[in-house]
């Protein structure tokens, strides 16, 4: 199975949506799982996590800035036909919107799964879901997440995973920065 992971967003959104992507590895662990991102410090954070067998990372942004210039045209088709490429079965929208709802469409991905029309901020993005999931909208966001992969027989146990894959060059950078403050620092 070839699964598309939607989620295009910020960093906290993407961190927000782990645990459900954790879940859904530990329960189809022969699945190919794809991630569409934006460029951005949400795709940086995701290199290298080991739940997901692929980033596609698109310059969504910059589509927007330009329009009508030939990159903009020359990138967004370029990241059309990876996503067709992907040959995926199924795509799961994390995040609700037109512009992440469209394009599992636009990849002609048979089966698309997101939130119940009722939650979604841009309803119009129910008209390219085939499957809605249903989601209880005063839950916490992780919670709202997990109910998209329950909509495929996920079990949702334990504690929620956030498989960041942290580069040993950097987690040596945190280290001597720990040490040269003797462990006592305070993260806004």
């Amino acid at each position: 199975m070839r699964i598309l992971i939607v989620k295009l967003g910020a960093i906290g959104d993407v961190v927000h949506t782990l645990p459900a992507v954790a879940a859904l590895r530990a329960h189809f662990p022969e699945a190919h799982l794809s991630w569409a991102v934006e460029r951005g410090g949400a795709s940086r954070l995701l290199d290298g996590t080991p739940v997901v067998d692929q980033l596609i990372v698109l310059a969504l942004k910059g589509w927007r800035q330009a329009p009508f210039s030939r990159w903009a045209w020359r990138e967004a088709w370029s990241a059309l036909g990876e996503l067709r490429q992907g040959r995926f079965d199924l795509s799961i929208d994390f995040q609700g919107l037109l512009k992440s709802a469209s394009l599992p469409w636009l990849a002609g991905i048979p089966r698309r799964i997101g939130f119940e029309r009722g939650v979604l901020r841009e309803r119009a993005a129910s008209l390219f879901h085939t499957e809605e999931a249903p989601t209880d909208p005063q839950d916490h966001i992780i919670r709202q997440y997990l109910g998209l992969v329950a909509h495929l027989g996920v079990a949702i146990d334990g504690p929620y995973a956030f498989p960041i894959a942290i580069p040993p060059a950097e987690e040596a950078v945190a280290d001597r920065l720990s040490q040269s403050v003797g462990g006592q620092f305070a993260i806004l």
